[in-house]
């Protein structure tokens, strides 16, 4: 039995997310930007903002490289000479991969009793090349079996083939579940490809009651249903 978990909104999150990375990076040039400034910039440029396309890259640096011009346009934005804006659009890497994430306070029991229930559990996420050094700060890496990154897939979720590897290494027939904070990534990119899914996100929702309600009502779900 199988649980893939999205990782961002649903078992952890890095408060402020890109645009409070943004800031930092900017605090010590232009310090009374905030992240009501930054967040209208970074409405394009990112791989799951258009999930339809693919995007092959060969290394986590090239990875990185589609989205430096993203970063230093916003930087531009708030008045930050377009040189140094540059330059400091290469810091929100490490910036935003070493700082500021957390797990949500019932994550790991939640894994850990599912665990005992006999479930399996797998990370999809729509992701940094790094994150697996994230989960494994986290402590994350002892709960999961295997993680797949969409910076390493080429594709994003919703797209059918970011679901392609997992569907490979759990095989047909089995009971799986998608669990995820995004309705249109997670569920329905989830059920186009024949896997439940349930939906649920934010810092307030009621984890370990809603999957372990949603398990318990129909746990013979399988992949093919």
């Amino acid at each position: 039995m199988y649980l893939i978990w999205d990782f961002d909104g649903t078992l952890g999150y890095r408060t402020g997310g890109w645009s409070k990375a943004c800031v930092d990076v900017l605090a010590d040039t232009v310090p009374e930007v905030a992240v009501e400034d930054v967040r209208p910039h970074l409405q394009e440029g990112f791989p799951w903002q258009t999930p339809e396309e693919p995007h092959a890259t060969s290394s986590a640096d090239d990875w990185w490289e589609q989205l430096y011009p993203t970063f230093a346009a916003a930087f531009e934005a708030n008045g930050v000479p377009p040189e140094h804006a540059r330059e400091l659009a290469r810091r929100v890497r490490q910036t935003y991969v070493e700082e500021g994430w957390q797990l949500y306070d019932e994550t790991l029991g939640v894994l850990s009793r599912l665990s005992a229930a006999g479930w399996t559990h797998l990370v999809l996420s729509n992701h940094v090349p790094e994150l697996p050094s994230i989960l494994d700060r986290l402590g994350l890496t002892a709960h999961v079996e295997e993680l797949f990154v969409s910076a390493e897939i080429g594709y994003e979720k919703p797209h059918p083939e970011a679901f392609a590897p997992v569907r490979s290494a759990i095989g047909d027939d089995v009971t799986v579940w998608m669990i995820g904070d995004s309705y249109r990534a997670d569920v329905e990119g989830a059920t186009s490809v024949g896997l439940p899914a349930i939906s649920f996100g934010g810092p307030t929702r009621t984890q370990s009651t809603t999957v372990n309600r949603s398990l318990s009502s129909n746990p013979s779900s399988t992949a093919g249903d």
